[in-house]
């Protein structure tokens, strides 16, 4: 398992055998990546301490020998960066899709309106039209006893 660490880079001009205790190679207390000319890297914990003295209060130094992956921090994805990104755009997708539900649910709604009016109308009709059936002698079918009468007469 590989793991990967954020650190500063401080690019110096010493060589390995200068000493790099001095207080005024580091900006402030922590941890730093000391890159040297002939490309002897290192990682040093630094606490600057005092300002009357020259050097660092405590130090110590751990060399990183022979060739090893480095990366340079704009070609690293921050997994905080990228989960707020993708919880950013979750977000964006779940409000489109809200959207969209309730455009539908209008939509239906409309269709669903029209559709028992026309329904209504149907039936409205319906209701006019079947008394007069009814005081003519029609039954549902739409024709008259005479006519079931002849049609059933003339088929025997």
């Amino acid at each position: 398992m590989k793991k990967y660490f954020e650190f500063e880079v401080i690019e110096t001009e010493l060589t390995a055998n200068d000493p790099t205790n001095q207080k005024v190679l580091y900006p402030h207390d922590g941890t730093f990546v000391v890159i040297r000319p002939d490309g002897t890297k290192s990682v040093v914990w630094v606490v600057r301490g005092n300002t009357e003295y020259d050097y660092c209060q405590q130090f110590q130094e751990t060399f990183i020998s022979g060739e090893c992956a480095s990366l340079d921090s704009e070609n690293v994805m921050d997994a905080r960066v990228v989960n707020k990104d993708m919880d950013a755009l979750a977000d964006k997708y779940y409000k489109e899709l809200e959207a969209k539900k309730h455009e539908l649910d209008q939509e239906f709604e409309l269709k669903r309106q029209a559709l028992e009016h026309e329904y209504e109308m149907k039936m409205k009709d319906l209701e006019t039209e079947m008394p007069k059936r009814f005081e003519q002698g029609e039954w549902v079918s739409g024709k008259t006893l005479s006519e079931i009468i002849k049609t059933l007469v003339t088929k025997q």
